[in-house]
């Protein structure tokens, strides 16, 4: 994530003889509400999207009036979201697992990060784990307040010695994660 409310999109050039790829800052609504999409922009039909517009027509320190006055098309591709927060139940845990942000790492690769809350609705327990399934491979990055494994399509997340004792009606919210995978990845609860 870029700027507050602006995500960075690779963008790439459908006309021409000198195709490229470029970096542009798009305006979003909240990362829950794309849906997995390939959009054709142009520049004129952006009025509302200047910082694209100046991408795209090649205008300099952000000044749309150096802009020249040509039309290109691109196609910005953004990944597949999940809609809004996904709970689920995993070893008698209820998790809730919400998309933070995602950012481009590679042609057709996103790196994704995410919040994981875990309501422990029974009794207390001295230790944990749950498993969050995914749609398709993916690699970790790196995970935070917990122990996290990979194993197939799903992310073992398990208690560290200081929060493993978890009571009952407790909640843990501080847990968070990036993995790294296709752009149609998505948490398949």
């Amino acid at each position: 994530m870029g700027m507050a409310g602006m995500d960075e999109v690779s963008t790439r050039s459908t006309e021409g003889e000198g195709a490229s790829t470029r970096k542009a800052r798009v305006p979003h609504h909240g990362v829950d509400r794309i849906a997995s999409m390939r959009v054709v922009l142009t520049c004129s039909a952006l009025v509302s999207s200047v910082a694209l517009c100046c991408v795209l027509a090649g205008c300099t320190q952000g000044n749309p009036s150096n802009a020249q006055p040509t039309v290109e098309t691109v196609e910005v591709v953004l990944p597949a979201t999940q809609g809004g927060p996904k709970t689920f139940t995993s070893n008698d845990l209820e998790c809730t697992v919400e998309l933070k942000a995602f950012h481009p790492v590679s042609e057709g690769e996103i790196c994704y990060e995410y919040n994981l809350t875990i309501t422990n609705p029974g009794s207390r327990l001295d230790e944990w784990s749950v498993d969050v399934p995914f749609s398709d491979d993916f690699s970790l990055v790196e995970g935070k307040r917990a122990d996290y494994a990979v194993s197939g399509r799903a992310l073992t997340v398990s208690s560290k010695d200081y929060n493993a004792l978890f009571p009952a009606a407790g909640e843990l919210s501080d847990l968070s994660f990036k993995v790294r995978g296709p752009e149609s990845l998505v948490v398949a609860a």
